[in-house]
């Protein structure tokens, strides 16, 4: 049996931080049709959120991800008739 020699390179690759907090604050939009067959938009301008259990990274399957969090009071759009202290719904 002759020997088997073998070359190869390392390819390139990016790091990305995820999940560097136990908690993220953010906003978040939603857009699409509600059961009605309506388009509509949600805004919920402050959120916090967290990672739900495991999230596998690698596998044959699409990975789920599973956030658990709550909408967050924003005391400068109170008095705000369209948007309220938690989110707004638009139907469009």
């Amino acid at each position: 049996m002759e020997p088997l020699k073998a070359d190869y390179a390392y390819g390139d690759y990016t790091n990305i931080a995820a999940f560097t907090a136990p908690n993220v604050e953010r906003g978040i939009l939603f857009n699409g049709v509600n059961g009605d067959g309506q388009r509509a938009r949600i805004i919920i301008p402050r959120v916090s959120l967290s990672l739900d259990g495991d999230f596998g990274w690698i596998g044959d399957e699409a990975a789920e991800l599973s956030l658990t969090g709550e909408a967050l009071f924003v005391s400068e759009m109170q008095s705000d008739a369209d948007w309220g202290g938690f989110m707004r719904i638009s139907l469009v």
